[in-house]
């Protein structure tokens, strides 16, 4: 949610919306479709990582490949995972994505406001429409096998992570941070963010959403860039790199780690 509008911040108008999108399917989807095949020929010589779920079936598969939810009734926000795992939540991100861009379409400058405006309206009318819980990303269940939920279920409120980082982005970009940094802010805030840190380790509220794990998150992010904005540190090429990486690190992992779990001796 932040890198989105901070990374379209000082972009021109005439970079609009469908400039926007096809950028974005090409940074995400050829690497995602090289580490799906893999996987799946990866799966098909080893059956000790097949499950009975039915995730290496045909119909999955090709679900994997097109970004399509394998079960909408099943729990949330996972609604059947993906071939891959990490699927589900890519489909969450290209939505967000379509969001961004019809904002964009709408008007470049106010793009974050009215992105925020379109994801919490969708998300508040599918749970009062469908009696979801309104906040609880972990609950948000269908009871029927209508092609409706598909739709609906990118209603879940795990899109406030989104609604988050564009919020923080807002802020950034108003110099709010700036305003604010001094040495007692940043005090209480590197207490506020090794509390944080210590919580997510521990694996306290573990779960998606407001009523788990999004709190800790947005108060990392929040203490990150309140510490950032006073000590102004100079980060290592190593650690840009890494964090360019971040998508395909989070890509691989499942690979990785399974590969390592059944050929690491």
């Amino acid at each position: 949610g932040f890198i989105i509008v901070h990374s379209t911040q000082k972009k021109a108008k005439e970079d609009g919306a469908l400039t926007f999108l096809i950028k974005r399917i090409i940074r995400i989807y050829p690497i995602y479709f090289i580490v799906v095949t893999y996987w799946i020929i990866f799966c098909a010589f080893d059956n000790n990582i097949r499950n009975t779920e039915g995730i290496y079936s045909t119909a999955s598969m090709i679900k994997s490949y097109l970004f399509i939810f394998l079960d909408p009734s099943a729990s949330s926000p996972y609604s059947g995972w993906g071939t891959l795992v990490v699927t589900w939540s890519l489909i969450y991100e290209f939505y967000f994505y379509l969001c961004f861009a019809l904002a964009m379409a709408i008007n470049h400058k106010y793009r974050a406001y009215i992105a925020i405006f379109l994801l919490t309206a969708f998300s508040l009318a599918v749970a009062t429409f469908t009696g979801n819980s309104l906040t609880n990303a972990m609950s948000f269940s269908f009871h029927s096998d209508l092609y409706v939920n598909y739709l609906l279920t990118i209603g879940n409120p795990i899109i406030y992570d989104f609604v988050f980082g564009m919020t923080i982005a807002i802020l950034y970009a108003n110099g709010f941070f700036h305003k604010i940094s001094n040495k007692f802010t940043t005090n209480i805030a590197l207490i506020i963010l090794t509390f944080s840190v210590l919580l997510a380790f521990k694996g306290y509220r573990i779960g998606l959403g407001l009523h788990y794990a999004s709190p800790i998150a947005l108060s990392i992010i929040l203490c990150a860039f309140i510490c950032d904005e006073y000590f102004k540190p100079n980060y290592s090429k190593f650690l840009i790199a890494l964090g360019g990486a971040s998508y395909s690190l989070y890509l691989i992992h499942i690979p990785i780690q399974k590969t390592l779990v059944i050929y690491g001796k």
